[in-house]
């Protein structure tokens, strides 16, 4: 994601790109899995040294607090959203840096899952209805507004 070799600290739109593609991954189907270290925004080696830097263990007194906040975030929203367990995926909004897609079976408690690779803020149209951010509990109708990098994960009510 651009952050740097082994022993770098990532620099804030590296640990933007991790947060959105990590919020991704736990909005699609299936078990969400991750590298050692993703969590603690560990950096690995973009060099392809010979070393086996990844079977070193792991150093929990020097993890990002933030990213392992995002992580557990992430976990509980999971649990918290039963939609994001489901195998039922919709596509709802791919267009220029945005990304949008539906879980779980059509009507109350499926999930907008909604992301903004961009650098710019911006807006996802949503279905009608009234939807609920699952992690803010902010209710929204019409659209939605993403932060540059940013995500969501919004509950129809």
């Amino acid at each position: 994601l651009g952050g740097g070799n082994l022993g770098s600290v990532a620099g804030p739109d590296a640990l933007a790109r991790q947060r959105l593609a990590s919020a991704m991954l736990y909005a699609l189907p299936g078990v969400p899995v991750t590298f050692q270290g993703d969590e603690c925004a560990f950096l690995g080696d973009a060099g392809g040294s010979s070393r086996d830097e990844h079977r070193y263990p792991m150093q929990w007194d020097r993890c990002d607090a933030a990213m392992v906040a995002h992580y557990a975030a992430l976990a509980r929203l999971r649990r918290e959203a039963p939609a994001l367990g489901s195998p039922v995926w919709r596509a709802h909004v791919a267009d220029g840096s945005m990304l949008a897609f539906l879980r779980g079976e059509p009507g109350n408690g499926e999930v907008l899952a909604a992301f903004n690779a961009g650098t710019a803020a911006s807006s996802v149209a949503l279905p009608a209805g009234s939807w609920r951010d699952v992690a803010s509990g902010e209710v929204v109708t019409g659209s939605a507004p993403l932060a540059a990098r940013g995500w969501r994960y919004l509950q129809r009510q």
